[in-house]
């Protein structure tokens, strides 16, 4: 069976961010998914500085300030679980805060690797695929 992982970095401009990651790690957690978060990642700040006229006074500047608020959620689940309910985080969101999803699949080893039963088959089998031809043990 395979397991699926989702990463949402919820980021926006307003301060609400932080409420908006909350209630989304609470409705996964409702559904019963597995919830790593919210966790706050640093805020960004973007200052910026204009000249408040555009001929005299050139002392004279305006300041702005844009500061981008983000958080991260890590969800885990079924893969059928986790593609709904990140469709559903996605289309409910509100548009103070914008979403970025990156999704993992997790599979069973066993559907790769079957590991060899005893050591001596193990060493047999790595000298096949080390000689590319079957031998004998040395006695």
């Amino acid at each position: 069976m395979s397991w699926r992982k989702a990463e949402l970095v919820i980021s926006g401009y307003h301060k609400r961010v932080a409420k908006v990651a909350q209630d989304i790690a609470t409705a996964a957690e409702m559904v019963g998914m597995k919830r790593v978060g919210p966790i706050p990642l640093p805020t960004r700040h973007k200052r910026f500085a204009l000249l408040r006229s555009p001929f005299k006074h050139k002392k004279s500047y305006e300041h702005f300030e844009i500061r981008t608020h983000k958080r991260l959620i890590w969800i885990e689940g079924p893969p059928e679980q986790v593609r709904k309910f990140i469709d559903f985080t996605v289309d409910t969101m509100e548009p103070i805060a914008s979403v970025k999803v990156r999704e993992h699949n997790y599979h069973h080893l066993s559907s790769f690797y079957s590991p060899p039963t005893t050591a001596t088959q193990a060493l047999q089998e790595a000298r096949q695929a080390a000689l590319g031809s079957p031998s004998t043990p040395p006695s």
